[in-house]
């Protein structure tokens, strides 16, 4: 709200709060921070493509469970969520909140947990970001 009331100049934010204010006209999209376009934002180019190299972002958002979750439940809280995510009419319900549904195993999502962790570690200690 601040930005399309010109009490800030800029923001990044993630596209499900943004989009609608983008496709009401009420602010306008300069790029993606993702690895490719957004199908909600298809004319909106990626910071790569704008000229801004090695600046990706993809957010996501997943389902964690403690290490010490029997199988069984772990599995079928797996099995459900897989179910969901290609249930009719999820594909659309997805774009209309500008969600990229991506859907992966429980050892690849732990993968990239791995990753991001040690991405933004390194990018916290070479910065000297400190918790105030």
């Amino acid at each position: 709200m601040d930005l399309a009331g010109g009490q800030v100049d800029l923001l990044f934010d993630q596209a499900s709060s943004t989009v609608p204010n983008v496709r009401g006209g009420k602010i306008r999209a300069l790029a993606v921070a993702s690895s490719s376009r957004q199908s909600a934002l298809p004319d909106t180019p990626t910071f790569a493509e704008a000229g801004l190299r090695d600046f990706e972002i993809d957010n996501f958002t997943g389902l964690a469970a403690p290490p010490v979750c029997p199988p069984t439940p772990c599995q079928g809280a797996y099995g459900r969520s897989e179910g969901a995510r290609h249930a009719a009419g999820q594909g659309s319900a997805s774009r209309a909140w500008a969600v990229q549904p991506v859907g992966n195993t429980p050892e690849q999502f732990g993968v990239v947990i791995r990753e991001d962790l040690a991405r933004w570690s390194k990018v916290i200690k070479s910065a000297g970001v400190k918790v105030e």
